[in-house]
């Protein structure tokens, strides 16, 4: 087991933002792919602020 994981400083936010994107691949408003770039870009914008 590695010791040296630490999580990033905005974790719990990407955890906490994931249903509003993931969850609409689930229901088959958007494509999974669809909703992890969609994902990706909440974060990408997150953590540049």
């Amino acid at each position: 087991m590695r010791t040296d994981f630490t999580y990033l400083s905005y974790t719990a936010y990407a955890n906490s933002i994931a249903v509003d994107s993931i969850g609409q691949s689930y229901h088959g408003k958007l494509t999974l792919h669809e909703a992890l770039q969609q994902w990706g870009e909440s974060l990408k914008k997150y953590g540049e602020e």
